[in-house]
């Protein structure tokens, strides 16, 4: 009989599923970042439910709370910065797509096998 460790010795990682470091900490940003933005928003949000601040807010309490929306809205339009200052590969495909350069020569893709792909998923009969 084969012992777990035998069998879990002999696997490799595949190239896909090994994560760098880089990715991880871009990651905990985007997540950092998205937690900033809306916790304010959310946690105002659960205290008027309690009755801790009313329904129709006046006064300072109604710019805080358009400040706090603002925030959570704004967390969209922080994640391509986050990408574009953590990830090299984000920058140089954004800088190509831009400046309507093509990709490099090792990057291109074979428009036969894509076309012959599609040409032989649209063949498929439906189940």
């Amino acid at each position: 009989m084969v012992s777990e460790f035998a069998l879990t010795s002999q696997l490799t990682p595949l190239p896909s599923v090994v994560v760098p470091r880089q990715l991880t900490r871009m990651m905990v940003a985007v997540v950092v970042f998205f937690l900033l933005c809306w916790a304010p928003l959310l946690i105002f949000n659960a205290l008027q439910s309690l009755d801790v601040f009313p329904v129709h807010v006046p006064g300072p309490v109604k710019h805080l709370k358009t400040a706090f929306e603002l925030m959570a809205y704004a967390n969209s339009s922080v994640n391509p910065v986050v990408y574009g200052f953590m990830s090299r590969s984000f920058r140089e495909s954004f800088q190509r797509s831009l400046c309507g350069q093509r990709q490099p020569h090792g990057m291109r893709r074979d428009a036969s096998k894509s076309s012959n792909l599609t040409h032989l998923t649209s063949l498929r009969q439906p189940a």
